[in-house]
């Protein structure tokens, strides 16, 4: 089996800490780990829980970690980019740099396109009107293209619901995403049942 050398020489191996209390996760990973082993990249699977993860975040010391894209839908990426800019504590990439952004002093050992990026965000959040968020967040959003800040990897599995048949006004494919807290845009006293037995009790329970 071949491999790939890092810059010391040495055969070029990974550790990703994997979050126990996503085990959803796992099979990911797993693709992950095949994917790179057929390039030549060893990556090793640690399971450690929160206490460790969440540390590792704000330190920097970890060699791989992931997390869900959520802060990317219209909803939230005007205020929390953070898969794409520096700005918080769970930003996995630029940790130091989210430690000095967050602490109010100028990141200036940041690299030209990453200070862009904090230019980018702040005219986004105090942009005027909603042509010009959408500016702002498309130039962050080039930048995320051509450097690649973040590496994604595949989409997560559909949520399967069941839902009585004579339940109404329930959509048969609606969004899951913590970007609109998952059933938020789907409120239940929107719901009703085409029974009228089951209307009745719903009516009695209220």
């Amino acid at each position: 089996e071949g491999y790939r050398l890092g810059p010391d020489g040495k055969e070029l191996t990974v550790l990703l800490y994997h979050n126990s209390g996503w085990q959803d996760r796992l099979d990911i990973h797993e693709l992950v780990q095949e994917y790179w082993g057929n390039v030549g990249i060893r990556m090793s699977i640690k399971t450690v829980g929160g206490h460790v993860i969440y540390p590792a975040f704000e330190t920097g010391k970890f060699d791989l970690m992931y997390w869900h894209m959520d802060g990317v839908l219209d909803v939230r990426m005007p205020t929390m980019p953070y898969a794409f800019v520096p700005m918080d504590k769970r930003t996995i990439w630029g940790p130091k740099w989210s430690r000095a952004y967050l602490s109010g002093k100028p990141v200036t050992d940041a690299p030209k396109a990453v200070r862009d990026l904090y230019v980018w965000y702040e005219k986004m959040q105090q942009a005027p009107t909603r042509a010009e968020r959408i500016r702002y967040g498309k130039k962050i959003l080039r930048s995320q293209a051509e450097n690649l800040w973040s590496i994604g990897t595949v989409s997560m599995p559909p949520h399967i619901t069941i839902a009585n048949q004579s339940l109404r006004n329930c959509p048969e494919v609606a969004p899951a995403a913590w970007d609109t807290f998952y059933a938020a845009p789907l409120p239940p006293e929107a719901f009703w049942f085409d029974d009228p037995a089951r209307r009745n009790e719903t009516l009695r329970r209220k």
